[in-house]
């Protein structure tokens, strides 16, 4: 490793990153538009948006974009489903690397590409990558910024609206029932009852506070939480997606399974204890 990526990398480790203008800035304090394009090589993920839904493609396209900010890389992706959401245009893919690729829950292996003696360039990453290495602690606005949707004004007017603090759960159903996941533990289901004794102590210690339940599959768990009056769903996006997500984020408390989607409303949350 050259001591100017060694530099580089220790000021990402420090919360800043290299600028357009050549300075290194607090990352809280950029737009990733003003992070300057890597010089040492390019890192691409040619499977984005094949490798799980909206919330899994996001938390990938941000894992490709932190990895090449910290190794001075360029990011080249394909266009993806999720990415109109934030307003993301890759450029597109124009070289083809060799493919580094990780099963899905190969956490460790993935993590430990953060702490290679010499990082990878010129390489195209296949994976899920949703664990979250040390050096991005520092980053968290600058994630935020990445990943933002055009509906959070008006998620910040719905939050605003409700005055009173908010407990909400993320309870994944859906796919988890399928059969063709019952031998896999990562895909258990968490039992209904495991968040309603959750939402009952977090009311006990905020009386006053409102209830936010985010699902997919309302028929089946939102009798599980009708005793406790919970807000209606969210309606200031005209995708229930985002409007559950962005409404979790705003959450003063969230509580949410295996699932990469409230993972990554976690991961947007200001202030949230999660």
């Amino acid at each position: 490793m050259t001591m100017d990526l060694r530099t580089h990398i220790a000021e990402f480790d420090r919360g800043r990153v290299r600028c357009r203008d050549g300075r290194y800035l607090a990352s809280a304090t950029v737009v990733p538009e003003d992070v300057a394009p890597g010089t040492r090589g390019i890192v691409t993920m040619r499977n984005l948006g094949r490798n799980g839904r909206m919330a899994n493609q996001l938390l990938q396209w941000a894992f490709l974009n932190l990895y090449a900010w910290r190794h001075d890389l360029r990011v080249e992706a394909p266009d993806f489903p999720a990415a109109a959401l934030i307003g993301a245009k890759p450029d597109p893919v124009a070289a083809r690397f060799r493919t580094l690729r990780y099963a899905p829950f190969e956490d460790e292996a993935a993590l430990a590409l953060w702490e290679l003696p010499e990082p990878l360039a010129d390489i195209d990453f296949d994976g899920y990558f949703q664990e979250v290495p040390a050096c991005w602690a520092g980053h968290r606005e600058l994630f935020r910024k990445l990943l933002r949707f055009g509906a959070e004004d008006a998620a910040d007017r719905w939050r605003t609206d409700i005055e009173v603090p908010i407990i909400a759960v993320h309870v994944r159903r859906g796919d988890l029932l399928d059969p063709v996941h019952a031998a896999i533990p990562q895909f258990a289901p968490v039992p209904l009852d495991w968040y309603v004794a959750w939402v009952e102590a977090e009311l006990a210690r905020a009386p006053g506070a409102r209830l936010y339940v985010a699902t997919d599959s309302p028929e089946a768990v939102y009798p599980a939480f009708a005793r406790f009056d919970p807000l209606p769903p969210a309606d200031f996006a005209a995708d229930a997606r985002i409007c559950d997500l962005l409404a979790l984020a705003r959450a003063d408390t969230l509580a949410f399974g295996n699932s990469s989607f409230g993972r990554l409303a976690g991961m947007l949350a200001a202030g949230a204890v999660v």
